[in-house]
């Protein structure tokens, strides 16, 4: 399994593969974005992200979300390929984990 991963890697084009993992990482962030919005609103829930606070204002949470946005898609012309798969796969991996999270606790809903 692992070899034909790399092989359909190698086949592509990195940049285009690059382009799909920064829209994905940039649809997380977007995603988490929406979910802390709901979360801060609720009174029986409370946000975990410690550079936010427990109930961070839309002010706050759209400055720093969007912050996020803006760098990786920055980065996108700014990095090495390489160095852009690691970034956008690790984001995109970190993110999943808190939407899940958030999905857990009824942020969602």
């Amino acid at each position: 399994m692992k070899a034909l991963i790399i092989l359909l890697l190698a086949a592509c084009n990195l940049n285009q593969v690059n382009t799909g993992l920064m829209v994905g990482a940039n649809a997380t962030v977007a995603l988490d974005w929406e979910q802390t919005d709901r979360i801060s609103r609720r009174p029986d829930l409370m946000e975990a992200n410690t550079f936010l606070g427990e109930r961070p204002s839309r002010a706050l949470t759209a400055a720093y979300m969007g912050t996020w946005i803006a760098a990786i898609t920055v980065s996108h012309w700014a990095l090495p390929k390489l160095v852009q798969t690691f970034l956008y796969s690790s984001v995109i991996l970190i993110e999943a984990q808190t939407i899940h999270n958030n999905v857990q606790v009824g942020g969602w809903l």
